[in-house]
């Protein structure tokens, strides 16, 4: 049942299921998440903490990738004419040595602004294995870097992978004047600008009076932290409201005025009883 696709895997192999089997510990919105790490394991030749076993193919937030997977893992049940089958090899081959670890790293944003760049550079090395792929794949990513910007990098000065030299830097740059008269290219994304994200959220900036080396010890940083990698930046969240607006529009009125009162009701019951968790829908109620 096991594929080996390419021998670039001899060298990241391991590296890739240590990351796997240690997210498939975490608790996940959907079982789709699940399921494609597991997917992705048994895909390398070796076994999940669960055991081997399949879910019936149904509606996923990760189809693509995973019936990829799920169709080159059963490839002896299937009818595909040599194209077809290197195909998948080649879309399998890029999700499990790029996607993967990209993907499930992405909803931190502390570490978001560094996973983007070093994304960047994963793409650029995998064109020694797959050119046409890596330059598809970058060209699609780059299109997606306006967020990057001056001051959403400026996360990154939370992010502990970063070394207290280079977070030097990134003060250094922030802090320096603003001479809006150079007309230059700026040499870094950090510059005084990076200072709104502080306003932004309301955090104090007096660790940046400080040397990085010191910063963990101090309790703002810790909270300012804490306050970023508590937002939410990607948009599963989003695509599940949009969906259940749509269903929700055809379901139980086509009137816009009833529409929006109906929205108001839920807002307001939501602030009224802000539990609704299964454990909190089970408890009985009273008055």
């Amino acid at each position: 049942m096991l594929v080996r696709t390419s021998i670039v895997f001899d060298e990241v192999r391991q590296q890739i299921l240590i990351f796997a089997h240690e997210k498939l510990k975490n608790d996940f919105p959907r079982d789709d998440y699940k399921e494609f790490l597991e997917l992705v394991i048994i895909y390398l030749g070796d076994v999940p903490s669960g055991g081997i076993k399949f879910r019936r193919p149904g509606p996923y937030h990760l189809a693509r990738w995973i019936y990829c997977l799920k169709i080159i893992l059963f490839q002896n049940q299937f009818k595909l004419n040599v194209v077809e089958k290197k195909a998948l090899q080649t879309i399998c081959c890029f999700i499990v040595m790029c996607y993967t670890e990209s993907c499930f790293t992405a909803p931190d944003a502390v570490q978001a602004p560094l996973n983007d760049i070093q994304f960047i550079k994963k793409l650029h090395s995998y064109k020694k294995d797959d050119k046409i792929i890596a330059e598809i794949a970058l060209n699609k990513f780059l299109n997606h870097l306006w967020y990057l910007n001056e001051e959403c990098v400026a996360f990154s000065l939370f992010d502990d992978r970063i070394n207290v030299k280079q977070k030097r830097n990134m003060i250094q740059k922030i802090l320096e004047e603003d001479k809006e008269e150079e007309k230059e290219l700026p040499t870094s994304l950090f510059s005084p600008k990076s200072m709104i994200m502080f306003k932004r959220f309301g955090l104090t900036t007096n660790f940046l009076k400080m040397d990085p080396s010191e910063w963990n010890t101090q309790n703002d940083y810790i909270q300012s932290q804490l306050t970023i990698r508590s937002l939410k930046v990607v948009n599963d969240t989003a695509e599940r409201g949009v969906k259940l607006m749509e269903k929700f529009n055809d379901k139980i009125t086509k009137n816009e005025d009833q529409k929006q009162f109906l929205l108001k009701t839920v807002q307001d019951y939501r602030r009224k009883y802000p539990g609704y968790s299964q454990e909190k829908l089970k408890t009985p109620y009273i008055k």
